[in-house]
């Protein structure tokens, strides 16, 4: 499947997709409806510009696809292991990442533009720890650290099942968020003795494994809300969901972390000298 063909799939996924919540009372009655909408329906439009995206720059939105990852396994975690305080969790959480953001940026101003007014007022850190105070209440089944206010993600990850698929889209995105010398290496193509640096490089690559594991993001996504009635799913099955499913199937290799191309393996080598997992035994 071509990404022509791959868009207009997902041009019809997305009128099986509500890209609106009423919500009649407050936000933290509902806030759980509204993150699983919201985050619906950015796997979906994470996925359309990965496909419509020139290559070239398709470098720079791979990292978006641990955000999708972590939506997934956090909500998740917190409808099946919290079903009752859902709302208030998301609720609490938003406000504890909003004080977090507003100390950080003072302290950052203060340093280098403090001229700019800013939203903060001097008790936005007891505000805060009293917010982790209630939120470690609510989620006091589960291991947090010291410092934090939910589980790691590693940890609600396992508590799910998705762990192995976390570690996966865990090292395949943070090599582009954090120092990673094989990542700068590998943008250069030529030489010995001149190499030519450029994000571009690779580009065919960054963008198949954007569009294939944000697309197998999507469809996980998409069918965990349906299994549970979220107000996001306006149709359950959608003949476009099941054409995405078909593209996955059909794709005979999958996008690897470390490919056969950039360790110069030649077809025969790789056939000869390494194996799949299920030619391994136990």
């Amino acid at each position: 499947m071509n990404h022509g063909e791959l868009l207009e799939h997902l041009q019809q996924l997305g009128g099986a997709i509500n890209f609106s919540v009423v919500v009649p009372g407050e936000t933290v009655d509902r806030a759980f409806d509204m993150a699983t909408a919201a985050a619906l329906v950015k796997a979906y439009e994470f996925c359309k510009e990965a496909a419509e995206a020139d290559k070239r720059h398709s470098f720079f939105l791979l990292a978006s696809l641990r955000g999708i990852c972590e939506d997934y396994i956090a909500l998740k975690f917190i409808h099946d292991k919290e079903e009752t305080a859902k709302d208030e969790i998301i609720y609490l959480r938003m406000l504890d990442e909003t004080h977090e953001s507003s100390i950080v940026q003072w302290k950052f101003f203060k340093e280098t533009h403090s001229s700019q007014r800013l939203y903060y007022r001097d008790n936005f850190n007891e505000e805060r720890e009293r917010i982790r105070g209630d939120l470690r209440k609510l989620l006091k089944n589960h291991r947090i650290k010291k410092n934090a206010s939910m589980p790691s993600v590693h940890y609600m990850a396992d508590e799910v099942g998705m762990l192995s698929l976390y570690q996966y889209v865990y090292h395949a995105t943070s090599q582009f968020v954090h120092f990673n010398p094989r990542l700068l290496l590998r943008m250069g193509w030529g030489g010995p003795p001149r190499f030519a640096f450029t994000s571009a490089n690779f580009g065919d690559y960054y963008q198949h494994f954007s569009v294939f594991y944000g697309s197998f993001l999507l469809i996980a996504i998409f069918e965990w809300l349906a299994t549970i009635d979220a107000p996001a799913i306006r149709h359950k099955t959608p003949a476009s969901l099941l054409l995405l499913k078909d593209y996955l199937q059909e794709t005979s290799r999958w996008p690897e972390l470390v490919t056969f191309e950039e360790m110069n393996i030649g077809v025969l080598s790789r056939h000869l000298l390494f194996k799949a997992p299920d030619e391994v035994h136990p």
